[in-house]
């Protein structure tokens, strides 16, 4: 940024210098964008995914199903999860390290 006045902050290359790093070797980010991106792109700028869950007969209205909703909270606290894994990482926290992976369940 300094030496070109030009701050490049996509999720793509944020992901990208993460995983350069051992620690995300797995891809398990690069992974997680493939696979949900095109969705969350839906939801949030105004697409398809959107729209669709909004319409409902003549009404404009929140129209999510549950599942909707279960997998959105299931995705956040995936990634509160994976956050929590890596302070307990910078901490030397084996308990954290430990009680975080059993709940990621293999993912991390």
């Amino acid at each position: 940024f300094v030496d070109k006045d030009d701050l490049r902050l996509n999720i793509g290359l944020m992901i990208e210098a993460v995983e350069k790093h051992e620690e995300f070797g797995d891809k398990v980010l690069s992974n997680i964008k493939m696979q949900g991106l095109k969705a969350m792109h839906g939801y949030t700028h105004g697409g398809m995914h959107q729209i669709s869950r909004r319409i409902t007969g003549g009404n404009i209205e929140p129209n999510y199903a549950p599942e909707e909703i279960m997998e959105a909270l299931k995705a956040s606290g995936l990634f509160a999860l994976m956050s929590l894994l890596q302070i307990g990482r910078l901490a030397n926290n084996d308990k954290v390290i430990n009680d975080v992976s059993e709940r990621l369940g293999g993912i991390a």
